[in-house]
């Protein structure tokens, strides 16, 4: 176990740099942080033992590989090329694939975002006290992201969520190259761009934005505090649940019911 530095990177089997470390280390298994920020980054390396920020905000980036990131429990789970990471709050996509996925009892507090090359899969129930940006083209069969009070990003025109999307936080902007099922509970503004598009029941967001190259429907009702604006083309809108639009209602579209 190596113990002490700030900036760790793991370029070797069980080998790398560390911040005060002259020669570099060899022959280490684990890495251990400080009680302050920490980053610890994989750069064609791996380590069989495990990674522990210790305290403070502590940052970990992937390798660029095709990468498997599972958040087990608190600011702890597990990556290719380690034995697992623990009390690490940011965690950062390779440039190559990520796979992202987490469990209810599983949460980072601080922010998740994949390295913007490949693509990333997204599955389970993704917890986040931070911003959570996916940049690069986003594969998920549903899926859960919850960060808390943050924003929640994933716009490239590739994406496709084939499951039901449910997000958490203050704002999310989403975009879908095929149909799209979101579920929404946000203090701020839902943006959609999408497909065919449908509302799930309860949804409850502070404003929503949707473009839609299909019809626009729902599962039951929902509410918006703000504005809403839905462009649909010419293809039909049909929201006739008991819903609650609060603020101004902009419609463009087919055959409407509202």
């Amino acid at each position: 176990t190596l113990s002490g530095s700030t900036t760790y990177v793991v370029n070797a089997a069980n080998a790398g740099t560390a911040s005060n470390v002259s020669a570099g280390f060899s022959n280490i298994e684990n890495l251990e942080g400080t009680a302050g920020a920490d980053t610890f980054t994989l750069s064609g390396g791996t380590l069989t033992g495990t990674i522990d920020g210790l305290a403070g905000t502590d940052s970990l980036t992937g390798a660029n590989v095709a990468n498997t990131w599972t958040i087990t429990g608190p600011n702890s789970g597990t990556l290719t090329g380690t034995g697992g990471w623990s009390n690490i709050e940011n965690l950062v996509g390779g440039t190559s694939t990520d796979s992202f996925s987490g469990v209810l009892a599983g949460s980072v507090g601080g922010t998740i975002s994949d390295g913007g090359g490949g693509t990333t899969t997204l599955s389970g129930i993704i917890n986040s006290s931070g911003i959570q940006t996916y940049s690069a083209a986003v594969s998920s069969a549903g899926v859960t992201l919850n960060a808390g009070t943050a924003a929640i990003s994933a716009t490239n025109a590739a994406n496709n969520f084939t499951g039901t999307l449910d997000v958490t936080g203050s704002s999310a902007s989403i975009t879908d190259m095929n149909a799209l099922t979101i579920d929404a509970s946000l203090t701020g503004g839902l943006i959609t761009n999408s497909g065919a598009l449908m509302y799930v029941a309860g949804m409850s967001v502070g404003s929503l934005s949707s473009t839609a190259g299909g019809a626009v429907n729902q599962t039951g009702a929902i509410t918006v505090a703000g504005a809403t604006s839905i462009n649909a083309g010419g293809n039909a809108i049909t929201l006739t649940s008991v819903n609650d639009f609060q603020g101004t209602l902009s419609l463009v579209g087919g055959t409407t019911q509202i």
